[in-house]
């Protein structure tokens, strides 16, 4: 381990004092390609569900203010499993802009200061390859939004 990994901190991309996430909203079947390889048919609107459990969802590395990104339906997104791409698309390829999302979840859902919606998740998931890829303890997960920064996480087997 060198001197700076041993003085790495990992902290919140939040600052909990002003906003801590209550909520974490989910947006299902939101890229028409996803849709398609998982045989879905597209939604009417968007569908809501929850990545709340422990160690699901996470998020980083940075918090990047909505004035820092000119277009967020222009962003390209890349997940690389142990450095092999395995999603690469464009946040214009959503079916419901990042606008229509929020304006569809906070018609019924009070959204607070530092909650989390996740967008939706582009085609290229592992259960839709042939022959299938599964994630597994050692493997090493990369998520890559332009403008925005780049998150890795290893898979670690369950305690």
């Amino acid at each position: 381990m060198s001197a700076e990994e041993s003085t790495l901190r990992v902290e919140p991309p939040v600052d909990l004092a002003i906003a801590r996430p209550s909520k974490i909203i989910a947006v299902g079947l939101n890229y028409r390609d996803h849709a398609a390889e998982s045989q879905m048919d597209l939604p009417d609107r968007p569908l809501l569900f929850a990545k709340s459990f422990d160690t699901f969802c996470p998020v980083g590395p940075a918090l990047v203010p909505a004035s820092s990104v000119p277009d967020p339906q222009a962003l390209r997104i890349r997940c690389l499993l142990n450095g092999e791409t395995m999603q690469d698309a464009t946040t214009a390829d959503m079916i419901f802009s990042v606008a229509e999302v929020i304006a569809f979840i906070s018609a019924s859902i009070a959204l607070e200061p530092g909650d989390v919606i996740a967008s939706g998740t582009p085609p290229g998931v592992g259960f839709a390859r042939t022959p299938p890829v599964y994630l597994a303890p050692g493997d090493v997960v990369t998520v890559e939004i332009e403008s925005i920064g780049t998150l890795t996480n290893p898979v670690v087997a369950a305690a």
